[in-house]
Formats: C-alpha cells, sequence, structure tokens
C-alpha cells in the first residue's frame, strides 16, 4: 500500500488541491533558508536554501503552519455533509479505484484518499505498519507557541535547530 510518509509527498498532494492557494496565502510561512548551529556557542554548521529552491526541485513548497491551522484548512475544504463524526476504523483497504475504510459499526466508506492523523494511538499506523507497542525513551519532547517579542533583545534564527551533546530545539 503507497503510504505518504514524507512531508513533501503530502504538500504534492495538498497543492493539487483547488483551496490550497487560499491556505498557503493566509496561514503559511515559507522560509527561505534552514539552518543548524551549535546550542553553546551558535556557530553556524550547516545552512541551505528553501523557498521557492525546494518548490522547483520537488513540485510543492516547504511550508510552516500551525497544525491547528492546517486542519481547519483541510476540514474547510471539505463539504459538511461527507463529514462523519463519532466512528472508530477498524480496517482499511486500498484499490485503484480508491480506499474502503471499514468502521467498527461494520459500515464501509469508499474514499479517495486516507489521511491518517490520529495521534498516539493510530490505528491507521497499526494498520499500516502492524500493531507497535510503544515504549519510553526516556526522552520527553515539550512544544509551545509565544509571541517573538517576548525574546526581547534575543536574536534567534527562523527555521533552525540548535544542536546540544545529545539533545536539540526548534526554532520556527
Amino acid at each position: 500500500m503507497p503510504v505518504l510518509h514524507r512531508p513533501i509527498d503530502f504538500m504534492v498532494a495538498l497543492c493539487s488541491h483547488g483551496s490550497f492557494s487560499r491556505l498557503r496565502r493566509a496561514l503559511c510561512a515559507q522560509p527561505e533558508r534552514a539552518c543548524n548551529r551549535e546550542w553553546d556557542s551558535g556557530r553556524l554548521t550547516n545552512e541551505y536554501r528553501m523557498g521557492f529552491d525546494v518548490e522547483e526541485r520537488f513540485g510543492a513548497p516547504y511550508l510552516l503552519m500551525h497544525r491547528g491551522d492546517l486542519r481547519a484548512a483541510i476540514a474547510s475544504a471539505v463539504p459538511d455533509e461527507i463529514v462523519h463524526l463519532d466512528r472508530r476504523l477498524v480496517g482499511l483497504e486500498q484499490a485503484s479505484s480508491g480506499v474502503t475504510l471499514v468502521f467498527e459499526s461494520g459500515e464501509p466508506a469508499q474514499v479517495d484518499a486516507a489521511i491518517g492523523a490520529d495521534g498516539f494511538h493510530s490505528t491507521e499506523r497499526d494498520i499500516i505498519l502492524g500493531p507497535e507497542r510503544p515504549w519510553f525513551t526516556g526522552r520527553v519532547a515539550y512544544r509551545t507557541t509565544f509571541p517573538a517579542s517576548r525574546l526581547g533583545d534575543l536574536k534567534l534564527d527562523n527555521n533552525c535547530k540548535r544542536w546540544g551533546p545529545d539533545r536539540h530545539i526548534v526554532i520556527y
């Protein structure tokens, strides 16, 4: 079963939808570059161009957006009458004509594509890759957003990773 597992695959699929240009203008940032720095000295270790170079090379842009905005944009592109809530997916099968979703009630649904975005307890992932038992790696990932004005005079690169001895931080 083909799986869109890279961000660029998803963007190529999203770009083919008519509402994409509205989403792009309203909600997205398109970084011109990305970089990596040492955590303590700030020394630049790697820098590469992004922006339209990525779009030209791969056929879709590299964009940054809040996942809530992405979810709302995808939902706004789908007519309300075809959205059905309170269903539990228990199976899916892909054919050349699309995907058949099977729900706990036994009721199937034919769709053009299925997007598995159900988080940590992913039914789609289990169906595609087989059941996996999660394990604690000893690491915790924190996320936060706040206005850049709270940084005061501290200057940080956009779209940059700062690498430490065994950890890193991503700044968008």
